[in-house]
């Protein structure tokens, strides 16, 4: 069974592929039954069909080339429930010989297109982080610069600046100079001149105001219900008036005499047209011209008492602020790209380091939390207007849908949730989501958010801080952000972060709004490295058709058949806590449910890991050799607008493995149906011989020992994140003793006869790598590279999770074309190059006679063209492997024994220490190169003494 080939047709990896078919045997195959699958995984071939899925009346699941038909009834039976469907009038013509193209038996992944009224393209918000230094900013600025012309022209755009306070800018006005000279200088410290000018907000960087609050103060619209609220006496209580409201505009105030400009809220002036689109690259902008002019907090606040109230039913908004023209945004914060390029390029090339006057010894004054909380604000707001135009639209079809049940007979309680279904999808057919790329270069230190006081003597947390509860804003800063990541996936937002700095800036604390948004997080030491500024630009890239690779807005639903539960994913999604028949009591990570929200949706890394229980009904016998089919429903915003529901299916075979009282000497030393065995008792797979044995054998077979691994490493992360990380080292030793107990050959009590067949061998050295990995080993680790590493590995597909957790180490040499060597201090040679890939970080490592040759200059004489071939080769495949990967990888080039080498001998297995009796009693990194046995300093055990202790706890 080719585990890669079902991935490439399905998108999804199971770590059983062959299920028992009863509880009992389900426990006692040790490691959990899950899967992974990545929603928009590159199929090949993948037929997009121009009409909606047909669903099954009764669990939901789409018709599928499993689906049984009955031509002469022109019905079909779902192939998860057995519930037969009528086809509906347009499958009228389907016969044997002509079959829609989702009942195409080698289409098992497909997708359809969902139809829709024209969508608006996701939103674009960029935090800027003005707390650095100028270098800084200005590699920082260019970044941003050359990331514009890769954006769509239509989607909508937004800046905010923070440093000690907020600054939201105003995109859609191009002020004229004189009206920008009337500005105090103490106002506009931190903004130099442009021609095209943006009005700014400005915030309080200290306050923790709520969102309402925030939404006052920027002018922005109050959605109102399409729905009478519950109670309409209450105070407050809104009008169910389904008419948008219009963005009021506060008035401007200045220190010119006379009429401020567009003041008493009227519309400003449009800008002149922007210039056509320059190419990606950075120019400083010169010459002198007129700051922005601003809103201060103040003028806002003074003014808030006399604003008119918002436009009615009865008053007809501006035509730029309804949802055919700046869908759903304010039509100042957020404005298409190509009606503020102009302006947008204007102000980042104004922009200037925060002039904050810092005390030695002090940090900068840095608002991020109450930045981040505007920017959520902002999106809330576009979010709202458009979700509530679309599910006024939904209204009718969900009226069509409680008709068309009851004239089939459907029960109530079945159209009522057909109609409700209608609803929920109306709402979010003009959802188009959007992104909130904050670029950080400092931790929060002011306001809420904050991890860190200004004070350089208050320390950041480390993990010794957080396991002894002895951190002062950790907890609270946590909750800060994790709300925030709640608000802004209610409206499919991404926060993304681009952290560079050399310190830690709180992404620990980050995190969770990192998670719950599906967003990107990347670490980098400076805006100068091609880490951040390539990442950024992977993070828009586009596909060969100009769309944007990246789905948005997308909903992941798991169906089921009824023998089987699923407890909850492991991954960078939010929870939608829709529960049914399918979904278990015992969760595990985000569960309670069968629906996840993913707000952004990347064919690189957004895959999730499904973990389910096997719970048959007590009256229910599964026929020996039956299948059991899983359905995985993706629905999400296409990069070209449209919305699309891609349905894989997969097929997996049931076995009864003998029932109860057999099964498993070695599957717990405390299970009901253990077998006592004899000393020197042969014992295959703990199970002495028979039916039993061969039906074990059958399950080992459709082991799938990388998607297991990759599986049990995402568990492991996630448990450490609330468990004691002792308790889940324990938990992997004893799962592992138990797997060799279950699936190994043995002589009882002779741990030399102790051996694993081929086909799940590997998973026990996975384990040792896993307990060595940077997920599980905390120490010399700071809480945000830890977050980083753990939320990584939780997102990524198989291939990549086992990548991190055991490394590839490719060997060049003059003798042999290039291949994979062992893992293991062995396969340090004086005369090689070894490429080392650990995801994070790619390594070309030079032996120390290759070294020697270079010092002496032979790649750079013709006459040694081989040798220089042999430096270049592993540089050439470095950078190929950084190309297809996000985030961009950091890749160091080094000598055998030098500083950085580190990266590579700290995952090496220490099959050879300096303990070793073969070694010299005083050894050097300098007297290793000239030794042919290589050896590292460690007090790690090696694979082999821990291969030994399994086997002895084994067999017992």
């Amino acid at each position: 069974m080719d585990f890669q080939e079902l991935e490439a047709a399905e998108g999804v990896r199971f770590s059983w592929n062959v299920w028992p078919a009863t509880r009992l045997d389900a426990t006692r195959c040790v490691v959990p039954f899950g899967a992974i699958f990545t929603p928009l995984a590159d199929i090949p071939d993948l037929q997009l069909v121009p009409h909606p899925p047909l669903l099954c009346k009764a669990c939901g699941a789409a018709l599928n080339p499993y689906c049984a038909l009955q031509f002469g009834s022109r019905s079909w039976a779902c192939s998860l429930c057995q519930q037969r469907n009528l086809f509906p009038p347009n499958y009228r013509d389907i016969s044997e010989t002509n079959l829609p193209i989702e009942l195409s038996p080698s289409l098992s992944t497909i997708e359809f297109l969902l139809p829709h009224a024209a969508t608006p393209q996701p939103a674009f918000l960029f935090l800027l982080d003005t707390c650095v230094p100028a270098d800084e900013l200005h590699h920082m600025k260019a970044a941003l610069l050359r990331l514009l012309p890769l954006l769509p022209v239509t989607c909508p755009i937004g800046l905010i600046t923070v440093g000690a306070q907020v600054a939201v800018h105003e995109l859609s006005h191009s002020l004229p100079h004189s009206a920008s000279h009337s500005l105090p200088h103490s106002t506009s410290h931190s903004l130099s001149h442009s021609p095209l000018s943006s009005r700014v907000v400005l915030l309080p960087g200290e306050k923790d105001l709520s969102a309402s609050k925030i939404k006052q103060l920027l002018g922005l619209p109050v959605p109102r219900s399409p729905y009478p609220p519950p109670s309409s006496s209450s105070k407050g209580a809104h009008s169910s008036t389904h008419t948008l409201l219009a963005v009021y505009e506060p008035p401007v105030h200045t220190n010119a005499p006379g009429k401020a400009p567009f003041a008493g809220g009227s519309s400003s002036p449009k800008g002149p047209l922007s210039p056509p689109r320059p190419m990606p690259s950075y120019h400083p902008s010169s010459g002198h011209v007129s700051p922005p002019s601003l809103v201060t907090l103040s003028s806002i606040s003074s003014a808030s008492a006399s604003l008119p109230p918002p436009l009615t039913s009865s008053a007809s908004p501006p035509p730029s602020l309804v949802l055919g023209g700046t869908w759903g945004a304010d039509g100042r914060y957020l404005v298409p790209l190509v009606e503020g390029e102009a302006v947008l390029r204007g102000v980042i090339g104004a922009l200037q380091p925060d002039s904050q006057h810092v005390m030695p010894g002090c940090r900068p004054r840095r608002a991020i939390g109450a930045a981040l909380a505007a920017a959520v604000a902002v999106m809330e707001v576009r979010g709202e207007l458009v979700r509530e135009e679309g599910g006024r639209a939904a209204d009718g079809a969900g009226w069509a849908f409680k008709q068309e049940g009851r004239a089939a007979g459907d029960g109530r309680g079945a159209s009522e949730e057909r109609a409700g279904g209608a609803r929920r999808e109306g709402e979010r057919a003009l959802e188009s989501g959007g992104r909130v790329v904050v670029l950080l270069g400092g931790p929060c230190t002011v306001g809420p958010g904050m991890v860190v006081g200004s004070d350089m003597a208050d320390c950041l947390r480390t993990h010794s801080d957080i396991l002894l509860d002895n951190t002062t804003y950790y907890h609270r800063a946590t909750r800060f952000y994790s709300q925030l990541g709640e608000r802004a996936a209610e409206v499919s937002a991404a926060i993304d972060v681009f952290a560079c700095a050399a310190d830690q800036v709180g992404v620990a604390e980050m995190r969770g709004a990192i998670e719950a948004t599906s967003g990107t997080l990347v670490l980098a030491e400076s805006f100068e490295s091609d880490i951040f500024a390539k990442s950024l630009c992977k993070l828009f890239q586009r596909s060969e058709a100009g769309h944007l690779l990246a789905g948005t807005d997308g909903v992941v639903e798991v169906k089921l058949p009824r023998e089987v539960k699923v407890m909850g994913a492991v991954g960078a999604c939010g929870n939608l806590w829709r529960k049914g028949a399918g979904v278990s009591e015992h969760e595990v990570g985000q569960g309670g449910t069968a629906a996840w929200r993913l707000c952004s949706l990347s064919p690189r890394s957004s895959s999730l890991a499904f973990f389910f229980e096997i719970a048959p009904p007590r009256s229910h016998q599964i026929p020996d050799g039956s299948f059991a089919f899983f359905q995985f429903l993706t629905t999400y915003r296409h990069g070209d607008g449209s919305r699309r529901v891609r349905v894989a299916t997969a097929a997996r075979r049931w076995v009864h493995m003998g029932g109860e009282g057999q099964g498993g000497g070695g599957a717990d030393r405390g299970d009901a149906g253990g077998m006592a065995q004899g000393e020197g008792e042969l014992v295959v797979g703990g199970v002495p011989g028979g039916s039993a044995a061969a039906a074990l054998l059958e399950v080992v077979m459709g082991f799938d020992q990388e998607a297991a691994a990759a599986l049990v490493a995402k568990l492991a992360a996630f448990k450490a994140e609330s468990e004691d990380m002792s308790d889940v080292l324990r938990w992997l030793d004893r799962m592992l003793i138990r797997f060799g107990a279950k699936f190994g050959q043995y002589s009882r009590g002779d741990p030399s006869s102790f051996h694993l067949s081929s086909a799940v061998s590997l998973f026990p050295q996975f384990m040792f790598h896993l307990r060595r990995s940077s997920f599980l080993q905390v120490f010399n680790h700071s809480p945000d590279e830890t977050a980083f590493f753990r939320l990584m590995l939780t997102r990524e597909a198989v291939t990549n999770s086992l990548l991190m957790v055991q490394p590839t180490l490719i060997a060049y040499t003059f003798d042999a074309p290039p291949h994979p060597v062992l893992l293991d201090v062995s396969s340090l040679q004086p005369d090689c190059v070894l490429l080392y890939d650990g995801f994070f970080h790619v390594v070309v490592l030079h032996g120390s006679t290759i070294v020697h040759w270079k010092h002496q200059g032979f790649h750079l004489d013709p006459a040694h063209a081989a040798f220089r071939k042999l430096l270049e080769l592993p540089m050439e495949d470095a950078f190929a492997l950084a190309r297809e990967r996000m985030p961009e990888p950091r890749i160091m080039e080094c000598e055998q024994g030098s500083s950085q080498s580190r990266f590579l001998t700290s995952r090496l297995n220490p099959s050879t220490t300096h303990t070793s009796s073969n070694i010299p009693s005083s050894p050097s990194f300098v007297e290793e190169a000239t030794h042919s046995q290589q050896y590292i300093f460690t007090d790690d055990v090696s694979l082999e003494t821990f291969s030994q202790h399994l086997q002895r706890l084994a067999v017992q």
